[in-house]
């Protein structure tokens, strides 16, 4: 499990991965204990076959979205395709994509029911409160994964993709951030990542708190007049963030640390290297991560 999402302590979601071409599972907490959905088939849900969920965000207790991908099998490969699907609060079903799937689909976020984004390889798609559609944005050749999306109104939107590109035999990253202006994406930003070299511009991994954009990996950075500044550096990589305002941020990975909007705190309780903390929700007054080791989900609560 890598993402988590709550409208509230007693309505919390997390979803993950599915390593093998079978069936997923998704996780809902009532406030006092952990079930399955039973959105799939297996369980009496409406939605068959493998797939794999990647993102949950959602409105309320009767509008929740999931993103992923299904998995086919072709010969001894794993082609995959777009997959969504929206809880109503009645059942879980899911949502058709005009003009055909895309890739498989890694973030997800929305500024309205009526107006959600959802990203993921090759492939940049939009909700209008009818129905999922392509939307077109500049790609390089080579391809792209956008792996975040986060937003501060429905006219400010960013996401961040990633191209790895091999020179010889060390790997380097572009990163390249693209901000929506209610019309169209343009190209804003971008930094390269060699292994071994100084540390990047930016952070692949997106998170909007109170009026302020963020982004982490391996640090922690904020963008402020379109420029990405490096706020802080933990003793250990960042791979999420999250926050209900700008004095309260916390932040995740193999370690968890807060910012109380004058320093930063290191919660000494999470020291276990073999657990990353991918992703972070909070009400304000209790907060939730999610993480994982080689072979299991965590969820840690605090209050």
């Amino acid at each position: 499990m890598r993402s988590i999402w709550g409208s509230g302590p007693n309505d919390v979601y997390i979803a993950g991965h599915n390593d093998n071409p079978g069936p997923p599972t998704l996780f809902h907490f009532n406030g006092q204990v952990w079930s399955t959905t039973g959105f799939h088939a297996r369980e009496g849900g409406t939605i068959s076959g493998a797939v794999s969920l990647t993102r949950v965000y959602g409105f309320g207790q009767s509008d929740v979205w999931v993103a992923g991908e299904r998995i086919y099998q072709v010969g001894n490969t794993f082609p995959d395709s777009s997959f969504l699907m929206h809880f109503n609060g009645a059942g879980w079903n899911e949502s058709p994509i005009a003009g055909g799937r895309g890739r498989q689909l890694q973030s997800l976020w929305g500024a309205t029911p009526t107006d959600i984004w959802a990203g993921g390889v090759n492939t940049l798609l939009h909700y209008d409160g009818v129905q999922w559609s392509h939307y077109p944005i500049e790609m390089p050749a080579q391809g792209i994964q956008f792996l975040s999306i986060a937003g501060l109104s429905p006219t400010e939107v960013y996401t961040i993709g990633s191209r790895k590109d091999v020179a010889g035999p060390i790997d380097t990253i572009a990163y390249l951030m693209y901000q929506y202006d209610g019309t169209i994406w343009h190209l804003r930003d971008s930094t390269v990542w060699t292994a071994g070299s100084e540390p990047r511009k930016f952070g692949p991994l997106l998170g909007a708190v109170d009026g302020a954009l963020f982004s982490v990996l391996p640090d922690v950075y904020e963008y402020s007049s379109g420029t990405w500044n490096r706020i802080y550096t933990p003793s250990s990589q960042v791979g999420g963030i999250g926050g209900n305002r700008r004095t309260s941020l916390f932040t995740a990975g193999s370690e968890v640390f807060h910012f109380n909007g004058q320093d930063w705190y290191r919660y000494p309780q999470f020291q276990n290297p073999d657990i990353w903390y991918y992703s972070i929700w909070t009400t304000g007054d209790e907060v939730f991560l999610v993480g994982a080791d080689a072979g299991r989900s965590f969820v840690a609560r605090g209050r």
